[in-house]
């Protein structure tokens, strides 16, 4: 039985994949703009590239002489430019443009190895394209010579193109490789750089760079058909393929492509979050873990705030800076406590039969280590006010006291206020509190309000877990 080359069979794929995508963007198009529009628009984006040119004629003088700076070290830039750009591209980008229709080609008795380089060059085709269309905007609207513009496009197109299967292959591999890899990377061509700086050996490091690449993609052309996993490419391919922001525009559903995924992928939202709690308390952090990682955004502005606050507040005499460590520490209670309450607004968690007193302890836990963090950048604040170094060193432990209490105080309340809505809080507690944030910034101006700050804090700490308990 015969069948049709995988290269034709690619090629009619290719062919009737863009026939489709022609037609949808004419479509949207016509919704969008119409051809009187478009006669009208066509000549004023000519004369705007115009005016663009005549602005940067201004300052041809600043772009001749970053030419120049280009021009002594042009292989080490484009070389830096060409592989960096690639391997960055490598967490969310394969860049072979694997599509479903190969996978299910894949099935059919046609060679891999041939979609590979058909692929391949279908790639290479695309980078020409791209940077030959900046090049031509480039020459039209900066001041920088033709033949400037004509090395930088070719010397691009050839890094990219021998940075392809590198990419690819970097793709599917872990993430922590990748990382791994990038670092190495960068470590060696930065040493190598700044040997080929000192003793003049750009040309040789461009070409040990262009024969290692090259050895590179032989070498994966033939272990890239190992890559047994192409679901993930292939996902991330179709979404590129079809992208088309016209159509996106016209329709009002935007398709993004895959981003790339960091810390908060690998470490919070990965596979180890599915798995059975080894402890009575797990379900607890898991919860309270979840809730940061879904408010981060929240919790970064906060924290910003809170350092732009104390930092405006500690510029301009001691006194002020006392009023400030009042408010940053009042503003960090009510952070801390406002976080609680979120933990809360699932109202499945309050007909579970959870723990008050748990959820407390765990969230304290939490805490503790953003009190640390912020009582440490308060105390470094505090050098630059405080002269006597007793009395500095006095200042932590009555930072992480005042904190402290001060957050338990206000959990202790939001605890009790949802266990019961008509809870209301004792005067004699509200009034320790204020008294506790006047002798806090006053702390920073008297030692003796240190002092009895560290008495009250020991006093309490005694009365809550022995006494009571």
């Amino acid at each position: 039985m015969k069948y049709q080359s995988v290269y034709l069979t690619l090629r009619w794929l290719s062919k009737n994949r863009r026939r489709k995508k022609k037609e949808l963007n004419k479509l949207a198009w016509n919704l969008i703009l119409s051809w009187v529009e478009v006669i009208y628009l066509i000549p004023f984006g000519f004369i705007t590239l115009l005016l663009i040119r005549d602005y940067l004629f201004n300052y041809m003088d600043l772009l001749l002489r970053v030419t120049g700076l280009g021009e002594d070290h042009f292989l080490i830039t484009i070389i830096v430019i060409g592989v960096f750009r690639p391997l960055s591209l490598s967490y969310a980008r394969p860049g072979l443009l694997f599509s479903d229709a190969d996978l299910l080609l894949d099935v059919l008795p046609y060679q891999r190895k041939r979609m590979y380089q058909y692929h391949f060059l279908e790639r290479m085709k695309t980078i020409l394209t791209m940077y030959v269309l900046v090049g031509l905007v480039i020459a039209i609207v900066t001041p920088l010579t033709n033949l400037f513009v004509i090395r930088l496009v070719v010397s691009l197109v050839g890094i990219e193109c021998l940075m392809i299967m590198p990419q690819w292959y970097l793709f599917h591999g872990r993430w922590y490789m990748k990382w791994i890899v990038i670092q190495f990377i960068s470590i060696v061509i930065g040493v190598v750089i700044i040997i080929a700086i000192l003793y003049s050996l750009q040309y040789l490091f461009a070409i040990v760079v262009s024969i290692f690449l090259i050895c590179l993609n032989g070498f994966y052309m033939i272990k890239g058909q190992q890559v047994h996993d192409l679901a993930k490419a292939v996902d991330v391919n179709n979404r590129l393929i079809w992208q088309s922001g016209i159509v996106g525009i016209a329709s009002g559903i935007k398709s993004t492509p895959m981003k790339r995924l960091g810390f908060y992928h690998h470490f919070i939202r990965n596979k180890m979050m599915q798995l059975p709690f080894k402890s009575d308390k797990g379900s607890y952090h898991r919860l309270i873990l979840l809730m940061f990682a879904r408010e981060k955004e929240q919790l970064i502005k906060a924290v910003a705030s809170l350092i732009v606050i104390t930092l405006a507040l500690s510029v301009n005499s001691l006194y002020i800076f006392a009023i400030g460590i009042t408010i940053s520490i009042f503003l960090f209670v009510k952070m801390a406590v406002s976080f609680f309450n979120l933990l809360f607004e699932e109202r499945l968690l309050l007909v579970l039969p959870w723990q008050m007193e748990k959820w407390k302890q765990v969230y304290t836990q939490w805490l503790l280590l953003g009190t640390l963090v912020w009582v440490a950048l308060l105390w470094l604040a505090s050098w630059f006010w405080v002269a006597s170094r007793i009395h500095l060193f006095i200042l932590l432990p009555v930072y992480v006291i005042a904190t402290y209490l001060l957050c338990q105080a206000g959990l202790s309340y939001r605890a009790k206020k949802v266990a019961s809505k008509l809870y209301q809080q004792p005067s004699l507690l509200f009034l320790e509190q204020i008294l506790l944030y006047i002798n806090v910034g006053n702390a920073v101006i008297n030692p003796i309000s240190c002092i009895f700050i560290i008495i009250y804090g020991l006093m309490r700490y005694t009365y809550v877990n022995h006494i009571v308990k």
